[in-house]
């Protein structure tokens, strides 16, 4: 399995003036369409998986803010074949591979949803780890 291109093809991002609190956070990837395309460059047949990723903001059920991201990741794999008739027929991947492509799409676009976050005024999408004092025999600053 290898992830040979990330392409993002649109982003939005929005939040209310006001924000109310407590905020929850609801992170969620998904993956829309699979497809087969040939990459000229490499001379090889691939799969073009289409993902939305989406960063919701909300406040007792009222939404407060989103960032959504989409767009497609190109994919090898030895069995691309039977991957692609198993998603025409039941619209999923095998587990493994799933997981593989949602574990990308969320590293690469939380990335981009901390810095959108932040301009927006918005919490970052992820926890920050956060330096403490150190107590006595810990030598660990990170908590």
């Amino acid at each position: 399995m290898e992830i040979i291109g990330f392409f993002i093809k649109s982003i939005t991002c929005k939040r209310e003036e006001q924000i109310g609190l407590p905020l929850n956070i609801n992170n969620k990837t998904s993956i829309k369409e699979v497809e087969e395309t040939e990459v000229k460059a490499i001379n090889k047949k691939c799969l073009k998986i289409n993902f939305e990723f989406s960063c919701e903001y909300s406040s007792q059920r009222k939404k407060q803010g989103e960032i959504k991201i989409e767009g497609h990741i190109l994919f090898l794999h030895k069995n691309s074949s039977k991957l692609l008739e198993n998603w025409k027929k039941k619209k999923n991947l095998p587990e493994n591979v799933n997981l593989f492509v949602i574990n990308h799409v969320l590293r690469r676009c939380l990335v981009k949803a901390i810095g959108l976050a932040d301009e927006l005024g918005l919490p970052s999408p992820i926890p920050f780890p956060v330096a403490r004092p150190v107590k006595r025999g810990e030598t660990n600053y990170i908590g």
